[in-house]
Formats: C-alpha cells, sequence, structure tokens
C-alpha cells in the first residue's frame, strides 16, 4: 500500500485534482506562467517554453524583465495595475527568445489573490501577434 494509511478520500481527491490542474497547464496549447508578486517566473508551461526557446527549469526565477526590451513601458506600465486588482492588463509586446530574436506576443496578466486579498500570483498569457 502506498501513502500514509491516515489519509482520507477527500484528501486523495484533492491531490488529484490538484495535479490535473497542474497537467492541464502544463500541456496547455496556450503559452502560460505563473508569476510571482515580485516578477519572477514561478511557473511555466511548455508551450511557452518553446516559444522562448527555453526549458522550462530554465526560466523559473528568472524576471519577465528579462524577456522584454529595456525601452518597453508595457510589462512595467501594467504590472502595478495588475497587482492593485484595478485591471486585467493585456498589451502587445516583443519577447527576446534564447536565440537573441524577438517575437511580437499579445500578452494578458490577470491577478490571483490570497485569504488575506494580496496579490498571490499572476497568471500570464503569451500568444504570437
Amino acid at each position: 500500500m502506498t501513502g500514509s494509511d491516515s489519509e482520507r478520500p477527500e484528501d486523495l481527491e484533492d491531490i488529484v485534482a490538484a495535479a490535473e490542474e497542474l497537467l492541464l497547464v502544463e500541456n496547455a496549447l496556450l503559452p502560460l506562467a505563473a508569476i510571482l508578486p515580485n516578477g519572477r517566473f514561478a511557473m511555466a508551461n511548455r508551450a511557452l517554453s518553446q516559444m522562448l526557446g527555453y526549458e522550462v527549469g530554465e526560466l523559473l526565477g528568472r524576471e519577465v524583465s528579462d524577456f522584454t526590451q529595456a525601452g518597453d513601458g508595457g510589462f512595467a506600465r501594467c504590472w502595478p495595475d495588475v497587482l492593485a486588482g484595478r485591471a486585467t492588463a493585456e498589451h502587445v509586446t516583443d519577447l527576446r527568445r534564447r536565440d537573441g530574436h524577438w517575437v511580437r506576443a499579445r500578452v494578458a496578466a490577470s491577478v490571483v489573490r490570497d485569504a488575506s486579498n494580496e496579490p498571490r500570483l499572476v497568471i500570464w498569457r503569451a500568444q504570437e501577434a
């Protein structure tokens, strides 16, 4: 028998549900990421890693601004509004691929809040424009 004898069926159902949700994001055709309030990648799916030319693990912990042009105010401009809950930001920007080329993308961001109403994660979607 695997696991603990004290595990309740509800606990296992929650674990299975969380695993299924993770697999849905990981295997989604749309490039998706979860970004921490400090602007660093907490999670990225395969579609985003392929779009940017990196392995998923190489994106984790990196700042989103590492992949945007320094003069591009799109990400920097919308980030405070997203975190404050004033907007679901969507804009077109150029994202830097690993090979140094730029890809034009329509990016949308939406905040996920914790029980204290503080920003927990930002769900980020990028789609080639």
